[in-house]
């Protein structure tokens, strides 16, 4: 998906009321690019004077347990409800425990294309510079 649009879908959301005190954004930006066309239009003297402050919090998982997690997924067709290998497990394997339909895994969440996922993640992964705060997490499998 094009960044500008995804920036344009981003800069609509957060112009919504609900938004007007903080909001938080979930996996944007992750490049340069994206970065710049966020600071573009939403310029450090516009968060100031609404007496917002930007801060960045990146979660350090280990590259084993994302890939557990993620091709472990499994989804409902019918209700997408999404159920895990290691998390969420449905009463009755393969079925999903809301309508009993038969579970699916997205072509993206097989190991290999998550694999490659993460590569081209760390690799267009911006360095953030200033306020960053970082999480480590031991999740077992």
């Amino acid at each position: 998906m094009p960044d500008e649009l995804v920036l344009s879908v981003l800069l609509e959301r957060i112009n919504e009321s609900d938004c007007s005190g903080s909001f938080i954004i979930d996996g944007f930006p992750r490049t340069c690019q994206q970065a710049a066309l966020l600071d573009m239009y939403l310029p450090v003297d516009a968060i100031s004077k609404q007496n917002l402050r930007r801060m960045v919090v990146r979660l350090l998982v280990s590259q084993r347990c994302l890939v557990n997690r993620l091709a472990g997924r499994q989804i409902c067709p019918m209700c997408q409800t999404v159920y895990g290998a290691h998390f969420h497990q449905p009463r009755v394997a393969g079925y999903c425990d809301k309508d009993a339909s038969f579970l699916a895994v997205r072509k993206d969440d097989h190991e290999e294309t998550v694999t490659e996922r993460l590569r081209n993640f760390d690799e267009q992964n911006i360095s953030y510079r200033g306020s960053l705060c970082k999480v480590r997490w031991n999740i077992r499998n």
